[in-house]
């Protein structure tokens, strides 16, 4: 199950990346702006926050991990 979990996981992360390079961040967008803002920085702490996150919870599900300590 766990190997599952993180095979999503991985996916997940390819997915954000993608999407944001190739859909979110585009040449000279602004706008819409959030606390004053630009939409670049905004929605670059958005994406960062969601990876961190991920990355959480994928270190907490490493299925590969030795337990014999």
């Amino acid at each position: 199950m766990k190997e599952l979990y993180w095979k999503s996981l991985v996916t997940l992360v390819v997915l954000v990346a993608v999407v944001s390079f190739l859909w979110l961040y585009q040449e000279g967008k602004a706008t819409p702006t959030l606390f004053s803002m630009p939409y670049i920085l905004w929605s670059g702490l958005l994406m960062t926050t969601l990876l961190v996150i991920i990355t959480y919870l994928a270190a907490r599900n490493f299925p590969f991990k030795d337990n014999t300590k």
